[in-house]
């Protein structure tokens, strides 16, 4: 019973040596590791506001590029409408008028030259502006989220620790007690 007792308080000795040093105690690791994934999810929740950020900045900018393309579509419209005002006015006075009504009526295919990469950029912007407004609208609320679960795990974590060492305390208590 003596070598019993005496095999059990060995064990308890390398079982205290190891939660002592820190290098080898699993729970101090595990510990650690969260606090560090604890630190990393405030990194990560810091670029996330500033993604955030950047989403609402691409969003306004596609707003006033949209604004800049409906002003070149009414400019495009007034020398459409001034061009034909010229081609008819041109044709009242004959061949006189000839030269100018090839100058309107180039100022026409101009004009109708802009609409393709007008509507080009129009709808690109659209689909940059819907996709940030849906970026900004799903990327709301997710990040304070992360954190909540490593909290809980490192409050486990450091629960589980002490309940571990108080059983080691009272088991080198009873071993003592069974040794003597």
């Amino acid at each position: 019973f003596a070598d019993d007792a005496a095999r059990i308080l060995s064990l308890r000795d390398e079982l205290v040596d190891r939660t002592v040093n820190g290098d080898r105690n699993v729970m101090a690791l595990m510990e650690q590791g969260i606090v560090e994934a604890c630190n990393l999810v405030s990194r990560v929740q810091e670029s996330s506001a500033d993604a955030d950020e950047v989403v609402q900045s691409v969003t306004t900018s596609a707003q006033e590029l949209l604004r800049g393309i409906e002003v070149l579509r009414s400019i495009k419209i007034d020398i459409h409408y001034m061009a034909l005002n010229s081609n008819l006015r041109c044709s009242k006075l004959g061949d006189a008028g000839r030269s100018v009504n090839v100058v309107s009526g180039e100022m026409r295919v101009f004009a109708g030259k802009l609409e393709t990469p007008a509507d080009a950029i129009v709808d690109e912007l659209h689909r940059v502006e819907t996709t940030t407004q849906q970026l900004a609208k799903e990327g709301r609320g997710q990040s304070a989220d992360l954190a909540a679960p490593l909290n809980d795990a490192l409050e486990s974590i450091r629960h589980a620790k002490a309940q571990m060492e108080s059983g080691i305390e009272a088991l080198a208590e009873e071993g003592q007690a069974v040794f003597s």
